[in-house]
């Protein structure tokens, strides 16, 4: 074995003897050996996941160093790796809801046109699980969240490109960030998220800057929102339409109001128990209490997963102050008066323009009625 060079990064000392580095590398192999029988992993299995016979494994292990020790070796760290990853993917991975598995969708049918999609949704839907899904199961996802301060095309495309692996240069003019995104987006990039995307409708620029980019990438894109940037998008003044080429561009569109309005869109009980033990392992919830979190995640048939969970947070803390085994129903009720479950949406069409914005604003207001007041009369002193 003298001369090998072993290409893992276990080797960091260049003065080392291969057998030197494989001690080093049986030591740190060995660390694990707790973790992997956690994991339940023998050495059957374990050989079956690095693809080498059980016999040649075990005489690594135990430093009876076969030919290709190195490639053991290295292929075992992979393999712990990928354990890993798998058990925090599966950990992290929010509740497949019908919100989530249409997000994830219409993310993998924009991945595969290479085109643009837009989802819409009231708040507390499960838009940002859904977003959460896509980063767990996409391998390079750029998630950008639009703030008020950053609907501007510069700070923007800075957003976009502080999500970005390897990229560094920060610009100070929107042409030079403009042109270091299109050079740098393909290759860092395979799928380009907006979040909270309906805050671009404050500004025209900004989405003609994504369309831009779009045309001049080929990355994908998957605009998330609520339903103001559709209706900003199909609005007219007069017969000039000013979004008219923004709006071309968008070739997939999911209106999760509609999915949650209808049957498919229901949270099943096990969803809701799923939900309940992610937000609060480890605490344990009646059957009345599921029920109950159930009828919540469907109310009025308008989605409200964010409420369920503050719902859930709300009674574990009740139930610990009243130092109870677990949530019951009686803690629900308490725990959904105290979030304010009860609430009522309105929506409105968006007018199509200033003249009736005015006039909606004036029937709403109803007629101004002016009340005199009789000026009040003196007493006679006698």
């Amino acid at each position: 074995m003298s001369g090998f060079h072993y290409k893992s990064n276990l080797l960091d000392d260049p003065y080392e003897t291969p057998e030197e580095t494989c001690e080093r590398a049986v030591r740190r192999i060995n660390a694990y050996r707790p973790e992997l029988e956690s994991m339940g992993w023998s050495i059957e299995a374990l050989a079956a996941a690095v693809k080498f016979p059980a016999e040649q494994v075990r005489a690594c292990l135990e430093r009876e160093l076969p030919i290709d020790w190195d490639v053991i070796l290295d292929r075992i760290e992979n393999a712990i790796e990928r354990e890993h990853h798998r058990r925090y993917v599966e950990a992290e991975m929010p509740v497949m809801t019908p919100v989530v598995k249409a997000i994830l969708k219409t993310a993998d049918d924009v991945k595969e046109d290479g085109a643009i999609g837009l989802v819409i949704g009231d708040s507390g839907t499960g838009k940002t699980q859904g977003i959460k899904a896509i980063r767990l199961t996409h391998a390079n996802v750029a998630v950008v969240t639009v703030a008020s301060s950053l609907v501007k095309p510069v700070p923007f495309l800075n957003e976009i490109r502080r999500q970005l692996r390897g990229v560094n240069y920060c610009g100070v003019r929107e042409p030079e960030i403009f042109l270091t995104l299109r050079d740098h987006l393909p290759q860092a990039c395979g799928l380009l998220v907006i979040d909270e995307a309906h805050l671009l409708k404050e500004s025209r620029a900004t989405l003609r800057c994504l369309i831009d980019l779009f045309n001049a990438t080929g990355v994908p894109q998957l605009w998330i929102g609520t339903g103001d940037l559709e209706r900003y998008l199909n609005r007219r003044d007069g017969i000039y339409d000013p979004t008219e080429q923004i709006r071309s561009r968008i070739q997939h569109r999911v209106d999760l109001r509609e999915l949650v309005a209808s049957a498919s869109g229901l949270v099943t009980l096990e969803q809701v128990k799923k939900i309940a033990s992610k937000t609060a392992p480890g605490v344990r919830f009646d059957a009345q209490s599921i029920v109950k979190l159930h009828a919540l995640a469907n109310l009025e048939r308008e989605g409200a997963l964010r409420l369920v969970e503050t719902t859930i947070k709300t009674s574990v803390r009740i139930a610990k102050a009243a130092n109870l085994p677990g949530v019951n129903g009686q803690i629900i009720d308490m725990a959904t008066k105290s979030s304010a479950a009860t609430r009522v949406r309105t929506r409105t069409t968006a007018p199509a323009s200033r003249d009736d914005r005015l006039d909606m604003n004036a029937t709403q207001q109803g007629p101004v009625v002016q009340e005199t007041e009789a000026p009040a009369r003196r007493s006679k002193v006698g």
